[in-house]
C-alpha cells in the first residue's frame, strides 16, 4: 500500500514537470482522497508527506477539504515542525480567502505561536514565501517581546528568525508601535553579542580551555634575537621552569629554558635542521621531569630528543629509536597522557592513504618505550587515525575519517568509538570493537560520506548533556561546502547541517593546502549555551586575513540552537591587533608576528604565559607574563 502511494506521488511530480506548470483546480480529483489520506497518516514517512504538500502547493485553487486537512495538520502539535510549517506556507500562498480562514481561527493563532517557538520552524521561516513571512511576523514579534530575557531560548529563536528574514520582510505584518518595540528588542541583543564575542578559548587535543577575555601584562622577557623558520616544537610551563623548542631562522633546532624567577634564558642548539616537513610536533615533560621532543617528520625516519636529566636542556640527546620497528616512515607524532596517567606516543607510519596508527607507552622506571599496538590499520588501502580524548562523560573517544589516497578530497566515512579505559573499545551502541580499527570494522561509521565529497576538518565536541558531537565540513546536495554537526541522540547519530553557504571551496590534490574554511568543535559554555567558532575566507576576507596575521584564523562565532544545532546568533570575534594587550604588539603594525600560548600551566592562580616571535622585520622572541583580569 505504501509503495503504491509513493508511486502515485511520483507520477504526479513527473506530470507537473512534463507539463511545465502546476496542476489546475481539479487535476488531483481522481486521487484526491488518497493524497489526503497520505497527508493525514502520521504513520507515513515525513518525506512522502512533504512531497504531497509540495504538490498541493502548486494547485491554483485549493478545494475546501484540502484546506481543512492543512488546517488540521497545522494544529497538530504532535506532528513535525517542518510538516506544519510547510502546511502554513501552502495556506498563506493560496489566496486571500484561505488566508482569512487562517487569521480568523483562534486555534490556528495558538498553533502558530507554538510552532514558531520550535527551533526548526524558527530557522526555516526565512526560506519561505514573503506572504508566509508577513503572516508569521506578528507571532514572531509576540515571542520576542513576551519573553522576559534575551537569554531565553525562545527569545533568541524569534530574534534569529526576524534577523534572517530582515526587518523589510516583517514590517508589513506589524503595526507601527509593535515594529518599534521589535527594533528596540533587537538592539538589546547587542550586549549579548559583545559578551559572546569576548569569551576566549584555546582549542587543543584535550578539548577547549576557557581563557580570560582581558589580560594585564605583568612583565616580559626576551628569549633571543631570532626569527623562527617553522614553529615545530612547543612552549610550556612545568612547575618552576619554562621551555621552548623551535627551528630558528636558519632552520636549526633550538631549545630554550629558564627558571621562572629569572629573565635569563639558557639556549641549546640541537643536531637537527628543518627540511620542510609539515607534520605535527610535540614537546612534553614526563612525570619524572624528563623532556621529550619529536617533530619535523613527514614519512621520514624518527626525529626524537630526550634529556638525560630532569629539565636540563643541556642534556638533550638524539635517540635513534623508540622500539626499533616501524620507525622509518613516520608522520604526525603526538605525545599524550592516557588512562592511568601514563605518557603515550602516537604516530602514523606509511604514506598518506596507506597509513597505520601506532601507539607506544613510556616506562618511566626503565626509561624505555614499549609498543602498545596498532590503533588504526587501513589494510594497505586507506589511512586513518585519532588521539584518544577524555570527554566530560568520563569516556575516552576516538573520532576520525579514512583517506583513500594522498588527495585531501579523498577522505571518506566519519567514524567514532569510545572506551571506559582507553583499552577496550566499543561502538556508541555498546558493540565491542576489536583493534586495530579497519575500514571493515562494523558499527563505527557515523556518516558514510564518500570520496570527493568535501569531507575535511573533523573535530570532536560535546553538548550540555555531555553527548558527543562530530563537527566537519562536506558538500551539500548542491555541491556547496557546509558545516555539519552530527550528534549522538537516543535513536543514534543525527546529522545537522549548521551553515547555509552559497559558495564552494574547490580543494584537493597533494601537499600543503590553504584552508578557506575552518571550524572548531562545539563547546558547551558555563551558562548552558552551545557555541562554535569558524572562518570562511570568502564570507569574511578582512577578518580572515587579520586574524591569520596573529596566528588565529577563526573569525566568527555561532550560538547554536541546542535542538537543531542551527545558528541563533553569529558574531565577529576580535581580530588583528584587538586580540592582545597593546604592550604585546609590535610598534610597526605591518610587522608579522605569531603568538604561541602555553601548553603547560602556571602554578600561580590566574597567571598565563604567551610567547611571541617575529616572522619579518627585526628578529625577536619574547615571553609575556599575563594576569587574567576579566573572564
Amino acid at each position: 500500500m505504501r509503495m503504491r502511494r509513493s508511486v502515485l506521488v511520483m507520477m504526479l511530480i513527473v506530470f507537473m514537470y512534463l507539463t511545465g506548470a502546476g496542476p489546475g483546480g481539479n487535476v488531483l480529483a481522481a486521487d484526491e482522497y488518497e493524497l489526503l489520506d497520505i497527508l493525514k497518516d502520521t504513520g507515513e514517512s515525513e518525506q512522502l508527506r512533504l512531497e504531497v504538500l509540495d504538490i498541493t502547493g502548486e494547485i491554483n485553487t485549493l478545494e475546501d477539504n484540502i484546506v481543512t486537512a492543512m488546517l488540521d495538520l497545522l494544529k497538530d502539535t504532535e506532528d513535525s515542525a517542518l510538516l506544519r510549517l510547510r502546511a502554513f506556507d501552502v495556506l498563506c500562498k493560496a489566496g486571500p480567502d484561505v488566508r482569512e480562514r487562517v487569521t480568523e481561527d483562534p486555534d490556528i493563532d495558538r498553533a502558530l505561536t507554538h510552532l514558531l517557538q520550535e527551533g526548526e520552524a524558527a530557522y526555516e521561516i526565512a526560506r519561505l514565501d514573503s506572504e508566509t513571512q508577513k503572516m508569521a511576523a506578528p507571532h514572531l514579534a509576540t515571542l520576542l517581546l513576551n519573553t522576559e530575557s534575551e537569554k531565553c531560548l525562545i527569545h533568541l529563536r524569534a530574534a534569529a528568525a526576524i534577523n534572517r528574514i530582515g526587518m523589510d520582510g516583517v514590517e508589513e505584518g506589524l503595526e507601527l508601535a509593535q515594529l518599534e518595540s521589535v527594533r528596540n528588542a533587537l538592539e538589546g541583543l547587542e550586549e549579548l553579542e559583545r559578551e559572546i564575542a569576548d569569551k576566549r578559548y584555546r582549542f587543543g587535543r584535550e578539548g577547549a580551555t576557557r581563557l580570560p577575555r582581558r589580560y594585564e601584562v605583568l612583565n616580559s622577557t626576551k628569549v633571543m634575537s631570532a626569527h623562527v623558520s617553522n614553529w615545530q616544537g612547543g612552549f610550556l610551563t612545568a612547575g618552576e621552569y619554562q621551555y621552548a623548542v623551535f627551528y630558528d631562522g636558519d632552520g636549526q633546532l633550538t631549545a630554550a629554558a629558564r627558571n621562572l624567577g629569572s629573565s635569563e634564558w639558557d639556549i641549546e642548539r640541537l643536531p637537527d635542521r628543518f627540511d620542510g616537513a609539515r607534520s605535527g610536533e610535540s614537546l612534553v615533560v614526563d612525570s619524572e621531569g624528563i623532556l621529550h621532543y619529536t617533530g619535523n617528520m613527514h614519512n621520514q625516519r624518527l626525529v626524537y630528543f630526550r634529556t638525560r636529566e630532569p629539565g636540563e636542556i643541556s642534556t638533550f640527546e638524539r635517540i635513534g629509536k623508540m622500539v626499533g620497528r616501524e620507525e622509518n616512515r613516520m608522520a604526525y607524532p603526538n605525545f599524550f597522557t592516557c588512562a592511568e596517567g601514563k605518557l603515550h606516543f602516537s604516530y602514523f607510519h606509511g604514506g598518506s592513504g596507506r597509513r597505520i596508527q601506532i601507539v607506544n607507552v613510556w616506562n618511566a622506571e626503565e626509561k624505555t618505550w614499549q609498543r602498545v599496538g596498532v590503533l588504526f590499520d587501513g589494510r594497505g588501502r586507506e589511512g586513518g587515525g585519532a588521539i584518544p580524548r577524555l570527554g566530560p562523560d568520563g569516556r575516552w573517544h576516538l573520532a576520525t575519517a579514512w583517506r583513500v589516497t594522498p588527495d585531501m578530497n579523498d577522505n571518506r566515512r566519519v567514524i567514532h568509538a569510545w572506551s571506559e579505559d582507553a583499552k577496550n573499545w566499543e561502538t556508541a551502541f555498546g558493540e565491542k570493537v576489536e583493534l586495530p580499527i579497519t575500514p571493515d570494522t562494523e558499527g563505527v561509521v557515523v556518516d558514510p560520506v564518500g570520496v570527493q565529497q568535501g569531507l575535511t576538518t573533523l573535530n570532536l565536541g560535546f553538548d550540555t548533556d555531555k553527548r558527543p558531537i562530530l563537527s566537519y565540513q562536506k558538500y551539500d546536495e548542491e555541491g556547496r561546502n557546509q558545516i555539519y554537526n552530527t550528534r549522538l541522540d537516543e535513536d543514534g547519530w543525527v546529522m545537522h547541517q549548521t551553515s547555509d553557504w552559497e559558495w564552494r571551496w574547490h580543494f584537493g590534490g597533494r601537499g600543503t593546502q590553504t584552508f578557506y574554511i575552518r571550524l572548531s568543535q562545539v563547546i558547551p559554555t558555563e551558562n548552558g549555551r552551545l557555541i562554535q567558532d569558524y572562518a570562511h575566507r570568502v564570507e569574511d576576507p578582512d577578518g580572515f586575513e587579520k586574524r591569520s596575521q596573529y596566528h588565529n584564523a577563526l573569525t566568527m562565532r555561532s550560538v547554536l540552537d541546542p535542538d537543531t544545532l542551527k545558528p541563533l546568533l553569529n558574531v565577529k570575534l576580535p581580530r588583528g591587533r584587538e586580540l592582545w594587550p597593546e604592550e604585546m604588539l609590535p610598534e610597526d603594525p605591518d610587522q608579522k608576528v605569531r603568538f604561541i600560548e602555553d601548553m603547560g600551566e602556571s602554578d600561580e592562580d590566574g597567571v598565563y604565559y604567551v610567547l611571541r616571535y617575529t616572522t619579518s622585520g627585526e628578529p625577536e622572541m619574547k615571553v609575556f607574563k599575563l594576569k587574567g583580569v576579566e573572564y
